[in-house]
């Protein structure tokens, strides 16, 4: 009798979370396809300018990458907020799959932008020949490398152990069973996320010092050579020339304080997406619908960094809308494969 009881009202219980979950499941789709369609727009607007290749971008393109294929795993998240694993076998399978890879895309991303910090770090306070010697080439490929790597083997170290069972919980495909992962991955995330900060943080620091200096000096400059009293073509020519100077550094050093800001706008959204999640990982116990609307925010930042960088970022703009009116032609300082693509269609 008991069991002839329960079934019916668990099973209403089941249809009233899912039909809590059909607009979480339809923002899900939406934020896939703005996620899969604006990645591709950075990737390709990397490819079509000089301008937006350098080391920084390197780590701006492998973070689209990673979006990009967060944006593809969406569908399957919102499949699972529809109840999709209790009525088919095989969805359940995929479950279990795209649990593990959503572990794996958040570790990526949040490693990429401790990486881009320090990228920030380095190209703004140390001196250009140190930047250069840390971000070379060949050290970019082996920091993009350790970036895949070390998601991938701990989550397929934990998956292999069974410490870790990846599959639908609360109506979402995450991890199952694995309180000693949960928790694991709740610490790093809040550990790297202080690491962020303490770069920027050492960033806004430095160049705050550096541009009250900077205006010091020329102040002092410019008095001097008033108070001096030089013959006329000198007076005019040589402050001049340093004061030039001097704006040129500080335009140069506003560009790149701009780009800084920038990369901090993307990471402050990453927080806010991350966040809930993050105490969710701590958490033993929580509302299935909580945890639904959980997955959700923390899936609008794959689609939220294309918006942040056509908005704020200059060059990023000025490529979009290229792209859009479809005149490639007008794309500032062209990349070789851009030109010769140019070329064949004259």
């Amino acid at each position: 009798m008991n069991s002839t009881t329960d079934r019916p009202t668990s099973d209403s219980n089941d249809g009233a979370i899912i039909s809590q979950n059909i607009p979480g499941a339809a923002i899900l789709v939406v934020i896939s396809i703005v996620g899969i369609v604006g990645n591709i727009f950075v990737i390709v607007a990397v490819q079509l300018t000089r301008r937006l290749q350098t080391s920084t971008n390197s780590f701006v393109v492998a973070l689209s990458c990673i979006d990009f294929l967060t944006a593809l795993t969406l569908p399957f998240q919102a499949g699972a907020l529809l109840g999709l694993t209790h009525t088919s076998p095989s969805f359940a399978v995929v479950c279990e799959v795209i649990g593990a890879l959503s572990f794996i895309f958040n570790g990526w991303s949040i490693i990429t932008l401790i990486t881009i910090a320090f990228n920030r770090y380095i190209l703004i306070t140390q001196k250009s020949h140190t930047y250069r010697r840390i971000f070379r080439k060949r050290s970019i490929a082996i920091m993009l490398i350790c970036i895949f790597s070390y998601p991938l083997c701990s989550v397929m170290v934990f998956a292999l152990t069974g410490w870790a069972v990846f599959g639908e919980k609360y109506n979402a495909c995450a991890v199952a069973d694995g309180r000693a992962f949960n928790l694991l991955s709740g610490v790093s995330m809040l550990t790297l996320m202080a690491a962020i900060l303490y770069f920027y943080l050492k960033i806004y620091l430095h160049v705050r010092n550096h541009v009250r200096n900077v205006h010091v000096n020329l102040e002092n400059q410019n008095r001097q050579f008033v108070s001096a009293q030089q013959p006329e073509q000198c007076h005019k020519t040589e402050p001049n020339k340093k004061e030039s100077n001097k704006k040129e550094m500080l335009y140069r050093n506003s560009t790149e304080a701009k780009i800084t800001k920038n990369m901090l706008f993307v990471v402050l959204c990453f927080f806010i997406c991350m966040t809930p999640i993050t105490i969710h990982l701590f958490a033993t116990e929580l509302d299935a619908t909580m945890v639904a609307y959980f997955v959700v925010i923390l899936s609008v930042n794959c689609s939220l960094n294309p918006i942040i960088y056509a908005w704020k970022h200059p060059v990023f703009h000025q490529v979009f809308r290229c792209i859009l009116s479809r005149r490639l032609q007008d794309v500032e300082e062209p990349s070789r494969w851009l030109r010769d693509h140019l070329s064949n269609l004259s």
